[in-house]
């Protein structure tokens, strides 16, 4: 059998990719080391190749579709997704993973563009690639949370079994809104950067390389291949070609037959596309209650979208939340009940025991020289305190 070549890349195409080659079903590596793609591709002459890509330019998502078929549902996928995504769904690639038990699929997101710059950096080797895998999804599938600190300055955090995403580590304790992690299965690179302040981690394993832990890549159930579509190998296609002949002898009465089931078909398919659609109206509705006139809901979401960014000097969601989420982490005895973005301020809506807890708050936000803390409400009562909060950029 085959031997697999896995082999981890980066966004810059120029840096040195860790590698293994594994002899089929095994899990111990033949060899390994660190080294140029191209100095690498000339010992795997033959291998079948899986490639690690960077998480952080992929979204890893989920959908809840009443569409079986492989095909129809990468089809649905765009319209059900359309109002998550900031780019236009023509620039995007669509990848399904198995069928789930609560019934939504795992799908993961990410540009032509991407897809494409990884696959040339092959060259004559892309029909030997058979498998590119976001590297969150390389990690140990989690009973819980499992958090791995690499030596780049990253994050990959696995939340499910096909569910995960990358983060820069000083924006981690931001990312976990306020978790300490400590329930987590934390592993590190031996030369990553510690922790940002304020967040406890375990100590966790430590590893020598990435690969001595990204490797997990054998059960179909907890991995997404990117390579779908369009991007299918091509040896696979020509067997599904192969497969799809029909004997001609039975062309002219299967002709008639799948105009009939073409014609429900399509019934069908206007129908679910009618329904994703109020589906797509409504989730609208909901993320974005001041857009109380839709003309075209793309580009409404769009602006709605940058302006929770922020534009120009101004605070966007982003910006304020970001700088919001350590004060409040560190208070434990006040609750995030429900946050809300309206004229460039954000406005946070907790509740406690006490209205000491919001004291500590205020000496905690004091320190943020980038907020302004304005508190609109604090009433006690039998239930507790009630806490109204407007924060701005300062």
């Amino acid at each position: 059998m085959r031997q697999t070549l896995l082999v981890q890349i980066h966004e810059d195409a120029e840096a040195d990719c860790e590698w293994q080659l594994l002899a089929a079903g095994a899990s111990t590596p033949l060899q390994s080391g660190l080294a140029a793609l191209q100095q690498i591709l000339e010992q795997a002459e033959g291998a079948r190749i899986v490639v690690l890509v960077p998480s952080e330019l992929v979204l890893l998502t989920a959908v809840k579709l009443p569409i079986r078929q492989p095909g129809k549902l990468l089809q649905a996928v765009p319209y059900a997704l359309e109002e998550q995504l900031a780019e236009d769904v023509d620039q995007l690639h669509f990848a399904a993973g198995d069928r789930q038990s609560d019934g939504s699929t795992p799908i993961a997101v990410v540009s032509h563009a991407n897809m494409q710059g990884w696959l040339e950096r092959f060259g004559a080797h892309r029909p030997q690639v058979e498998m590119l895998l976001p590297d969150v999804l390389a990690l140990p599938a989690p009973p819980e949370q499992v958090l791995y600190l690499d030596d780049r300055g990253r994050c990959l955090v696995r939340t499910g079994t096909a569910a995960g995403f990358a983060v820069p580590l000083d924006l981690l304790a931001a990312t976990l809104q306020g978790e300490d992690g400590a329930g987590a299965t934390v592993y590190r690179h031996e030369q990553a950067a510690s922790p940002p302040e304020g967040l406890e981690l375990p100590e966790g394993r430590r590893v020598r390389r990435n690969l001595e832990l990204l490797n997990h890549i054998q059960q179909p159930q907890q991995r997404i291949n990117l390579l779908q579509g369009p991007y299918a190998p091509r040896r696979e296609m020509a067997q599904w070609l192969r497969a799809a002949r029909l004997p001609a002898a039975l062309a002219a009465g299967y002709l008639l037959f799948a105009t009939v089931v073409m014609a429900l078909d399509n019934y069908r398919q206007a129908q679910q596309l009618d329904q994703l659609q109020q589906q797509a109206l409504a989730q609208f509705g909901r993320a974005f209650p001041e857009e109380t006139r839709i003309v075209d809901m793309r580009v409404q979401a769009r602006q709605a979208l940058e302006r929770l960014r922020g534009s120009g000097g101004g605070g966007g969601f982003l910006q304020l939340f970001t700088h919001s989420a350590p004060a409040l982490a560190r208070v434990r005895d006040l609750k995030l009940d429900g946050l809300q973005f309206r004229d460039g301020s954000l406005y946070l809506s907790l509740s406690g025991s006490d209205l000491q807890a919001l004291e500590r708050l205020r000496a905690e936000f004091s320190r943020i020289s980038e907020l302004k803390l304005d508190v609109q409400q604090a009433q006690a009562g039998t239930e507790g305190v009630q806490i109204r909060l407007k924060v701005d950029a300062a």
